[in-house]
């Protein structure tokens, strides 16, 4: 069984020794968890309001000169039954918080980047801002040929004869400003001459160029 852990070192001798007294009584419930200690770290912290220090607990619970509709809060002159019941609420809370499933771990930036030897397909959702690529003809084209389709690494390798480390890199900073889809696309065989790795049509490659040539204003 858990024990949560509750702290009063804030508190005047009187009202220590009274919610010591409460605890020893609501001991006798073999079902209670909740336990005194001298330090942090703490469950609950119980303060009265004038702490003007900061406190670090999960959960601070002030104690007010007359009742405050404000939450984790209990009126002066401090009662058992009110405790009680608070710490009932407050032992639910802490349960049903620590069985919550944790949300997954981001991955580290560089376990979400692309690999060159990716199978995958990529896609410009839309043309990026001027200063992501800058003047580099390169990754211009680069980012024209997957604006108008979903394309591998190895195909953009062999289009613009460029190392797949290059386009892999030019991917990667798109993606990072969220402009790359990646689809899973069923692989279709290139159809490529003999001038190494080319596409043999020659006009295809033409209108890349003069897409270029556009995006460039040449």
């Amino acid at each position: 069984m858990t024990i949560l852990r509750f702290g009063i070192p804030h508190l005047s001798d009187p009202e220590v020794r009274l919610v010591k007294a409460f605890f020893r009584l609501y001991s006798q419930d073999p079902t209670f968890r909740w336990t005194i200690v001298e330090g942090p770290p703490y469950d609950v912290l119980l303060v009265d309001e004038s702490v003007s220090e900061d406190v670090v607990a999960g959960t601070v619970l002030t104690l007010t000169p007359v009742k405050s509709e404000l939450p984790n809060t209990l009126e002066r002159p401090l009662r058992s039954d009110h405790l009680e019941a608070w710490l009932k609420k407050a032992e639910y809370d802490l349960r049903n918080a620590r069985l919550q499933p944790q949300p997954p771990e981001e991955q580290p930036i560089d376990e979400q980047r692309i690999d060159p030897t990716s199978s995958s397909h990529f896609k410009l959702r839309r043309w990026p801002p001027p200063a992501l690529l800058g003047s580099n003809p390169v990754r211009v084209r680069m980012a024209t040929l997957i604006s108008r389709r979903a394309l591998r690494l190895d195909e953009m390798a062999a289009i613009t004869e460029q190392p797949l480390a290059e386009c892999a890199a030019v991917v990667n900073l798109l993606r990072g400003a969220g402009l790359i889809e990646i689809q899973d696309l069923p692989d279709k065989p290139m159809t490529m001459g003999r001038a190494g790795g080319r596409f043999a049509d020659q006009s295809v490659k033409q209108s890349f160029v003069s897409g270029v040539r556009n995006k460039l204003g040449l």
